[in-house]
């Protein structure tokens, strides 16, 4: 064997010792990083779990995708499939690949059901209009948007005032109602 053969084998050799000796010394120690480093985990109340920056995604039978993202989400331990939010911005990519945009200060995910209920300053948008309320709800399961809650719907050429609003998001077809058959959809063009 030459010197310098004897010398990568010895090299080799020590080389293997000490990162063995460094691996064992250290064992189970690996920093692992992904996506839902973000995700900030709070356990103050044993009831409750409380996170920070969520995001959900639903894909539903249409193999289209609705997105939820939170400031802030609480799990009750007793309910894991009902999540309450804060600050909440969803989206849904429609059919004719135009997007619903949905933003409110408070909601509440149903992960079984696939639901959600915005409460609290509700906007959504969308290319054609934009509409504003108290509540609504997305049913992902039956591709239906009910809006209501002192419901305002503004578009480039109206403004129209209603108790209730359904959106289909499989046709993005509207349904504008009133609760008393006395009361009528108020609307106003603008020229």
């Amino acid at each position: 064997m030459t010197k310098k053969n004897f010398f990568i084998l010895t090299l080799f050799f020590l080389s293997f010792l000490f990162y063995s000796y460094y691996l064992k010394k250290n064992a189970g120690y690996v920093k692992v990083q992904s996506k839902s480093d973000n995700i900030n985990l709070e356990k103050t109340n044993p009831e409750t779990t409380k996170f920070n920056n969520v995001e959900y995604k639903i894909k539903n039978d249409q193999n289209r995708t609705f997105t939820i993202k939170a400031k802030n989400a609480i799990v009750q331990n007793k309910e894991p499939d009902l999540v309450n939010m804060l600050n909440v911005f969803s989206h849904l990519n429609l059919k004719d690949g135009s997007i619903v945009k949905i933003i409110s200060d408070e909601a509440e995910y149903d992960r079984k059901e696939q639901a959600i209920k915005y409460y609290k300053n509700v906007k959504i948008d969308h290319l054609s209009y934009s509409v504003k309320s108290n509540y609504a709800v997305f049913l992902s399961k039956k591709n239906l948007i009910t809006i209501e809650g002192n419901v305002n719907i503004k578009d480039d050429k109206s403004f129209i005032k209603a108790d209730k609003i359904n959106i289909n998001t499989t046709t993005n077809n509207a349904e504008v109602l009133m609760y008393s058959e006395k009361d009528k959809v108020y609307g106003e063009t603008k020229k």
